[in-house]
Order: C-alpha cells, then sequence, then structure tokens
C-alpha cells in the first residue's frame, strides 16, 4: 500500500500493530504509566495517519495507562516509522477484526459489520452497527470516527476479553463495572432500576439472573437462536420461565 492509500484508508477506520513492534517508539512518560500486565502480542490501534517525511508519520493510537478513565486507556500521538510493506509485516493487521460484544467504558457494547457498507480495511466505527449496552445515555458515542470520549472502544475491538459468570457478577455487585463480555455474543449488565442482572444476547435482552447465577429467568418472546446459544454456553443452568400472570 502506498503513502497516499495508507493515509486514505485510515483517516477514518483503525487499523492495529502489535505492542511488542511499537513499544520501542513509546515514549517514557507512556511507559511510565503503561501497566505491568499489557502482554506483548496486544494489539495497538493506530488512527489518523498523517505523514511528516517520505519515512515517517505522525498518527493517533490508543495506550493502555495506570492514570486515565473510561477503563484507563487514553489516546496519545507518536511518530512512527514508514515503510511501503508496512501492512503486510505480521505485526500490522489492516484486515476487518472479528467484532462481538466487548468492553465500552464501564458497559458494553455489540459490534457487527454493516454489510452494505463495509470494509475489509480496519475498524471504521461508520460502517458498524452499535449497540450500547449498561451505560448511561450520556455515556456512549453514536459513530464517531474519532471515539475520543470512549479510546476503550478501539482498544477492545481488537483485543477482546471475555470472563466467567462468577467474576462477571462479582464486579458488578461490587460496582467497579456495568457490563461484562461472557462471549462474542453473550453479556451480562445492571441497570439502575433493575434489581437482577440482566443477560443481554447480541443486542437483545434475554433473562434476568437468579440465585448468583445458578438461576435464569427467561424473558418472554426472546429469538430462538438466543435460546439456543444460552443452552449451549450454559447447559446445566436452569432456566426458569417467567410466570404469564
Amino acid at each position: 500500500m502506498n503513502a497516499t492509500d495508507f493515509q486514505r484508508n485510515f483517516a477514518y477506520s483503525w487499523l492495529s500493530v502489535s505492542m511488542e513492534w511499537i513499544k520501542p517508539f513509546l515514549t517514557p512518560e507512556i511507559l511510565s504509566k503503561l501497566p505491568p500486565d499489557v502482554p506483548s502480542t496486544a494489539r495497538v490501534p493506530v488512527h489518523k495517519p498523517v505523514f511528516i517525511t517520505d519515512t515517517t508519520f505522525r498518527a493517533k493510537v490508543v495506550i493502555p495507562t495506570i492514570t486515565a478513565p473510561f477503563g484507563f486507556f487514553q489516546q496519545s500521538v507518536l511518530v512512527l516509522p514508514w515503510s511501503a510493506d508496512l501492512d503486510e509485516r505480521p505485526a500490522w493487521c489492516a484486515g476487518t477484526p472479528n467484532i462481538g460484544m466487548i468492553c465500552n467504558g464501564l458497559g458494553l457494547a455489540f459490534i457487527s459489520i454493516n454489510p452494505i457498507r463495509g470494509t475489509s480495511r480496519g475498524f471504521c466505527p461508520s460502517n458498524c452497527d452499535i449497540q450500547y449496552h449498561g451505560c448511561d445515555a450520556n455515556d456512549v458515542i453514536k459513530n464517531d470516527t474519532d471515539i475520543t470520549p470512549f479510546p476503550s472502544l478501539a482498544w477492545n475491538v481488537f483485543n477482546p476479553e471475555y470472563t466467567d459468570m462468577h467474576t462477571a457478577l462479582t464486579l458488578l455487585a461490587a460496582g467497579d463495572r456495568q457490563g461484562c463480555p461472557l462471549s462474542k455474543y453473550l453479556g451480562v449488565i445492571t441497570k439502575p432500576k433493575k434489581t437482577h442482572p440482566i443477560l443481554v444476547y447480541k443486542n437483545e435482552y434475554i433473562a434476568s439472573i437468579r440465585q448468583n447465577g445458578t438461576v435464569f429467568r427467561m424473558y418472554r418472546d426472546i429469538s430462538p437462536a438466543a435460546r439456543r446459544y444460552l443452552s449451549k454456553m450454559y447447559p446445566t443452568i436452569t432456566l426458569e420461565e417467567r410466570p404469564l400472570v
């Protein structure tokens, strides 16, 4: 990919590069705030490249930090080296990530590619359908290509993490999170006026969680696909039907 195409393609979408590759270019200040448990295999989102010379460009990157809000991520601007084969190197990935249920701030976002507007070049929020769960309305963004309020969204698209049910319920009960992803298609959230945590399948609320996660009280009229997926994920959990009255 030549420099012109590279700059144009990723002006509105994000690609990723391995932490191992980009770490030598991080400033001392960024390195001092980098959490020690970030693996070298983590993918660092890169956005809005602007060329300085024929061999260097400036771009926004999302980096974990121990001091920032919204999931402990911040956007920084770095100067990185350029070569025409950069997007073909193993450390770089210019393709579309395998998106689904991810963390977003303290809540969740379910992201799916819009097949009509989709592109194979990176993560472009405006080409995706994004549904937010477990967040206050004032805390979400909608198809913002800069995604400044929630840099964690860009990070978690390339670095999805899933937790088990027990850990998720513990985090929600402590107030540390408003939502936790359990798998690519399933998450659990809390809502201010709801007594029990709620299971979310893609964009569908399907059950409330009772008795420390041992009973799922199913909502009425959930899709067959959601019911099949839940039974597959948790075959030993009791699925309790909601009373008709």
